[in-house]
């Protein structure tokens, strides 16, 4: 047997919790006696069920990536707190924001830990139509600023957006200009 002895087990470290297959994000729903469980693709929000999740060869436990999640008006930067409670997977009580399930089911957590974001121009022209904040990486955002776009990295302001569109660091944050230019190219 792969990872459970018993389905109780099984429950208590996969259900209600967010896994990947292969490389896709799922989000385990409930699962029965006889191993029977029931998924949720975050990419398309399809459900599906598994016969034995014993035997799902690419079952992926490891931790998900995690950083910025494009959710309606703005972005959130999620992280882990150290509380696994018997959880494989990823579930709303292991982030250190209150998101709920539904956030967490999204395919806006499903393009965070795929890394699929918009690109810097996009999610500029995004909060300069009205959205507090939008993520152009896992660990870059932008929102809105006193008199400029703010640039955000891991949560906290290090720069601003120019009147011409280009990020640009604050002296103090000058040591993470490689890392931004590897993302903006």
């Amino acid at each position: 047997m792969r990872f459970f002895d018993t389905p109780r087990y099984a429950r208590q470290a996969l259900a209600n919790c967010l896994v990947r297959i292969g490389q896709t994000p799922v989000w385990i729903g409930d699962i029965g006696e006889d191993f029977n469980t029931t998924f949720t693709y975050l990419t398309n929000g399809r459900k599906s069920e598994i016969p034995d999740i014993r035997k799902v060869e690419d079952l992926n436990i490891e931790p998900v990536p995690l950083g910025y999640i494009n959710l309606g008006s703005k972005a959130v930067y999620l992280r882990r707190i150290p509380r696994r409670r018997w959880k494989q997977g990823l579930s709303s009580e292991s982030l250190d924001k209150r998101i709920g399930t539904t956030a967490i089911c999204s395919r806006s957590m499903a393009n965070c830990i795929t890394g699929r974001y918009p690109s810097l121009d996009k999610a500029l022209s995004r909060v300069k139509e009205g959205l507090l904040s939008a993520a152009f990486d896992r660990d870059w955002a932008i929102s809105t600023g006193v008199v400029n776009p703010d640039l955000r990295y891991k949560g906290t302001v290090v720069g601003i957006i120019s009147n011409e569109g280009l990020p640009t660091l604050s002296l103090d944050n000058q040591y993470l200009h490689e890392c931004l230019e590897g993302v903006t190219g």
